[in-house]
């Protein structure tokens, strides 16, 4: 799915479903132009922040929320990566393991973002 998805650069908006990897959202380099994207559900945890952040340089809207209980994998590691998404306005990390002292970090260092995790 990644594959077919990459090939349209000129994408601002992306919805996937919960059963991406955080292998297969490190597979859409081509998506610079991104402004929202939405996973659903899932875990795609530090590793797919890692990769959204190095790919997606415009992201304004992002949503990683998570229906099960086990969360969605995103932790105090991924803060460094958001940091760097200067054009981010609202990040849903519902479902993290976010601490308090990482969620500080990630406001400080993004302050025009919304950050919910609830």
């Amino acid at each position: 799915m990644a594959e077919t998805v990459n090939g349209f650069t000129n994408l601002e908006d992306l919805s996937l479903p919960s059963t991406i990897t955080a292998k297969g959202v490190g597979k859409l380099v081509g998506l610079k132009k991104l402004r929202s994207f939405y996973l659903g559900g899932g875990s795609p945890g530090d590793e797919a922040v890692k990769a959204i952040a190095a790919n997606m340089p415009e992201l304004e809207q992002l949503e990683l929320g998570t229906f099960g209980s086990g969360g969605n994998g995103v932790t105090d590691a991924s803060v460094t990566h958001l940091a760097k998404l200067k054009k981010l306005k609202s990040a849903g990390l519902a479902g993290s393991k976010l601490t308090d002292a990482g969620l500080r970090e990630l406001r400080a260092a993004l302050p025009d973002c919304t950050v919910t995790t609830k």
